[in-house]
């Protein structure tokens, strides 16, 4: 507790990204105060962009991890890289051993990273320079450095992604939450994608478009939504090199910047000679 205490955000600034959250966060408005404050302690807490759907806060259920969040954390944690390989459950017997319901998309993620590898690479190399057949060898560590993570669509689970993506997202999410150390004070639910509950995110009767979608027509909404003037969407699309997704969270800096000026010179707080 001591610990987690140390570490809460300013509360200037974090009373900043909570307005920041009811102004420029699709759906943002319709978050009440404590569940604005909640989302935006959390996410200085973590570092995590709710702008760029590394964490949300779905109204009367609570703060979730995007997947975007689970591999940030992911990387902040592992000395070198990480990969993951995917394999669908087809088997019948592995599909009974799991538990997974007849017609349920259903894959298994292989992740693999470079601290597991070297440290397997090495066991391999003094239990076998030891005499030890590798036949027993691979029966004492296995035959791949890899940590396994189960993902599965229900046939009546309801999602905006394709049905196979959702259910690989899933896989991912599991394998990266059994292998890293997530420090979040919350719960993360393998199970749980945005798009599974992108209508408590209704801005006006349209649905926000998913982290998944086009980036191009995210970019152009975004644009919209912020009435972002032609000059901000030049620089910002300079500013990430011609990246849709990265342009959106400049664009967002640069709108919050004049909003934060524009609102300053309203109340007679100009800053700009200072």
């Amino acid at each position: 507790m001591g610990q987690a205490l140390a570490i809460l955000p300013d509360k200037q600034q974090m009373l900043d990204v909570k307005k920041r959250i009811a102004v420029m966060l699709p759906g943002g408005s319709k978050l009440n105060d404590n569940e604005q404050y909640a989302l935006a302690q959390l996410s200085l807490m973590h570092s995590l962009d709710p702008f760029n759907g590394e964490i949300w806060y779905i109204p009367n259920r609570g703060p979730m991890i995007g997947i975007k969040g689970l591999r940030k954390k992911a990387r902040e944690q592992v000395k070198g890289n990480f990969w993951i390989n995917f394999r669908e459950i087809t088997d019948a017997d592995e599909r009974k051993r799991y538990g997974i319901a007849d017609r349920a998309l259903a894959f298994e993620a292989r992740l693999f990273d470079s601290e597991n590898v070297r440290t397997y690479c090495a066991m391999i190399e003094t239990m076998t320079k030891s005499g030890i057949p590798w036949s027993d060898v691979k029966g004492m560590i296995g035959e791949q450095p890899y940590t396994s993570g189960i993902g599965v669509l229900k046939p009546e689970d309801q999602t905006k992604m394709e049905r196979v993506q959702c259910a690989m997202k899933r896989a991912e999410a599991d394998a990266l939450k059994r292998r890293f150390d997530v420090p979040f004070g919350m719960t993360i639910n393998a199970e749980i994608d945005y798009e599974d509950h992108a209508q408590d995110w209704v801005i006006e009767g349209q649905l926000v478009d998913t982290q998944d979608a086009d980036p191009r027509k995210a970019f152009d909404a975004k644009c919209i939504e912020l009435k972002a003037t032609e000059a901000e969407i030049s620089l910002a699309m300079d500013d990430a090199g011609g990246d849709y997704e990265t342009a959106a969270q400049y664009l967002s800096r640069r709108v919050s910047a004049r909003v934060l000026t524009n609102g300053k010179k309203q109340m007679g707080r100009d800053d700009s000679g200072l």
